[in-house]
């Protein structure tokens, strides 16, 4: 329990369309935002399926510091800004994880 591991399928039949469905179902949005210059970050909302927690994920640019404060401000002010658009304020919401560049 808890390892990550390989299992190959034989005759995979539907199940990589499954789990495309059901990636595809749980998302939200993703956007991929200018924090400064040319670097970018990433934001991506999903739906958790047991219990419609929104759950948000952040994938910055190798050339950002995780542990910038501008960096951190500008990833906190877009999520909210984009929690807005969709409406995502009446919705449980998860917060920020640690960002990992």
């Amino acid at each position: 329990m808890g390892r990550n591991g390989f299992v190959p399928l034989a005759g995979a039949g539907s199940f990589p369309d499954l789990a495309a469905e059901r990636s595809a179902a749980s998302s939200l949005f993703h956007r991929r935002v200018r924090i400064d210059g040319e670097r970018h970050a990433t934001l991506v909302a999903r739906r958790r399926p047991k219990d419609d927690v929104v759950v948000w994920t952040v994938f910055l640019d190798a050339d950002l510091d995780p542990d910038d404060p501008l960096v951190r401000r500008r990833v906190e002010e877009t999520r909210h800004q984009l929690s807005s658009e969709i409406g995502l304020s009446s919705l449980t919401s998860a917060p920020l994880p640690p960002l990992d560049s």
